[in-house]
């Protein structure tokens, strides 16, 4: 029989917006039960030169040290996976793609106690910005090819998720930014000497959480009237035995 054609593939998007702690949960669920994964990337160009051209007769250390060099200089603009899985069923493997757009954000916010326009004039101190100011080369031929096969350029600045290299994340002041620790804020959201921070809806949470607590201290008390009433005849535990 003639082989299948793959007519109708939904890709799911995510941006700066949806990747949030939950999709990341999902995505690494699926990850982890993969058979394998694809990986496929857009760049904002393919060559910073017009010459040498790559070439047949090129060794691998060559051609590597070409595209070593390119990738050094044009942005990566998108990022797409496909996890495959195998469905034992039907002896099918079953395909989830996702794609990301990748833009490098700047963020006017600034750590320490200086100003925003310390970061947008450059300068070095407490106030320097986390995300550096990038300057980057693109390619006219590549964005026109993305732009005509549906890549949205205004989306890719828009939604486009900021991302840091290695090398970034080890310079200051992005490596004491990554290392702060993420507590005082967390507490500083449940002083309740802040009603502020409390809205209609974490207080119903609050309110939800304590009467549930209520019931489980509750049903404690009521299990160790048991354990005292049914000493004699041997008490049931959690686990089947008794005791």
């Amino acid at each position: 029989p003639e082989p299948t054609m793959l007519r109708d593939v939904r890709v799911h998007e995510l941006g700066r917006g949806e990747l949030d702690a939950a999709a990341l949960g999902r995505l690494q669920r699926v990850v982890s039960r993969s058979a394998f994964v694809a990986i496929d990337t857009e760049m904002g160009g393919v060559s910073c030169h017009d010459t040498p051209r790559p070439s047949v007769m090129d060794s691998i250390d060559e051609r590597f040290a070409q595209y070593r060099e390119s990738a050094r200089q044009f942005p990566l603009v998108q990022f797409g996976l496909s996890v495959f899985l195998w469905d034992a069923d039907a002896r099918v493997f079953r395909v989830e793609t996702y794609q990301f757009p990748l833009f490098p954000v700047f963020h006017e916010k600034v750590f320490g106690h200086g100003s925003s326009s310390n970061a947008a004039n450059g300068s070095a101190g407490a106030g320097a910005s986390a995300c550096p100011d990038r300057r980057f080369l693109v390619q006219a031929k590549c964005l026109q090819y993305i732009r005509a096969h549906g890549f949205d350029l205004n989306a890719w600045i828009d939604r486009g998720i900021g991302h840091l290299s290695h090398h970034e994340q080890q310079q200051e002041p992005c490596k004491s930014a990554l290392e702060r620790s993420a507590r005082p804020e967390i507490l500083r959201k449940f002083d309740p000497q802040q009603p502020a921070l409390i809205t209609d809806e974490t207080q119903a949470f609050l309110d939800q959480l304590a009467a549930k607590l209520k019931q489980r201290l509750a049903a404690f008390d009521d299990a160790g009237r048991e354990i005292v009433v049914g000493r004699g005849a041997g008490t049931m535990q959690d686990n089947g035995t008794r005791r």
